[in-house]
C-alpha cells in the first residue's frame, strides 16, 4: 500500500540517524546571514527540516528573555540530529533535505513563538527571527516549485523523563484525546496533516494519527515509542506534546 510504503521509507531513514554515531557535522553549501545567527543548507529532495531550539550561542550584548511565558531551555542535540538526518539520507539515497538551523540560544530569541514573545521586546532580535522564518518560507517555496509538494518537519526535543517520539501535528492534547475517543471532531485543515488527507487511497486524519500506517505506529513497531500512534494514541492527563509558531 502506497500509504504504508512511503512512511516506512521515511521511518527507515530516521531510524538510521537514531542509531548513527556521527558527530553531527553540518552538510556542505551553508548560507548564513551576515551575523551567522541562522544557517540555511540547500536541499535536493522534497523535505524541509528546521531546528529552532538547538542553538547555543548566548549573546552577551542581549539580555536573556524573561517576559511572561518565556521558555529558554535548549532542545539538546536537535541541531546535530538535523545534520545526522542529512548525512544519513545522502549516504543511503544520494539526496539531502533543506535545513534551517538557529545558532543562537533560546535565551536570546525563541524561533517557535510569534515575534513579540519570541524577542520579549528586544529590538535587535527581530531581524534574526525574520531571517529564520524567511529561510523556511524560501525553502518551502523552492521545494514545492521543484517537486510539486514537500514535507516540512520542525525538529524539537523535550525535557521530561518519558522517552518517546512526540508528533505535534498542531493538535492540542485534549483535542487529540477527544478525537481518539470519538467525543470531538477536528478540522483537518487546522492540523499540519491537512494537505495529506485523502492521500493516498483515501487515508483519513484518523488513519494518519492512529492507523497501522501512521508514522508514529511504524516508529513504535520498530522499538521507538511514539505518540500519537496505534500503540499510544494520546498523552496522559497533564502531559504536553508541544506547540509551534512556524
Amino acid at each position: 500500500m502506497l500509504f504504508r510504503s512511503r512512511l516506512s521509507f521515511f521511518s527507515a531513514l530516521l531510524l538510521l540517524t537514531v542509531v548513527a554515531h556521527s558527530q553531527g557535522n553540518p552538510p556542505p553549501g551553508a548560507v548564513s546571514d551576515a551575523t551567522g545567527y541562522t544557517s540555511f543548507y540547500p536541499g535536493s529532495m522534497p523535505l524541509v527540516i528546521s531546528a529552532p531550539h538547538g542553538g547555543t550561542w548566548n549573546l552577551t550584548e542581549v539580555k536573556d528573555r524573561s517576559c511572561e511565558g518565556a521558555v529558554t531551555a535548549t532542545d539538546n542535540n536537535t541541531k546535530e540530529l538535523a545534520f545526522e538526518i542529512s548525512e544519513a539520507m545522502f549516504k543511503y539515497h544520494g539526496f539531502r533535505p533543506y535545513l534551517i538551523v538557529c545558532n543562537i540560544s533560546r535565551k536570546d530569541v525563541d524561533q517557535n513563538r510569534e515575534i513579540n514573545e519570541a524577542t520579549c521586546g528586544e529590538p535587535s532580535m527581530a531581524a534574526p527571527w525574520q531571517v529564520f522564518h524567511g529561510y523556511i518560507d524560501s525553502a518551502l517555496k523552492e521545494a514545492v516549485q521543484k517537486y510539486g509538494s514537500c514535507l516540512y518537519i520542525d525538529l524539537h526535543g523535550h525535557g521530561h523523563p518519558e522517552q518517546r517520539l512526540e508528533l505535534g501535528y498542531l493538535i492540542k492534547e485534549d483535542k487529540l484525546r477527544g478525537f481518539f475517543d470519538q467525543e470531538l471532531t477536528i478540522s483537518e485543515r487546522s492540523t499540519s496533516l491537512g494537505n495529506l488527507i485523502g492521500k493516498p487511497n483515501g487515508a483519513s486524519l484518523r488513519d494518519w494519527l492512529f492507523g497501522p500506517g501512521a508514522f508514529g505506529t511504524l516508529m513504535s513497531a520498530k522499538g521507538f515509542p511514539s505518540i500519537p500512534s496505534q500503540q499510544d494514541p494520546y498523552p496522559g492527563t497533564g502531559e504536553k506534546i508541544g506547540r509551534a509558531h512556524v
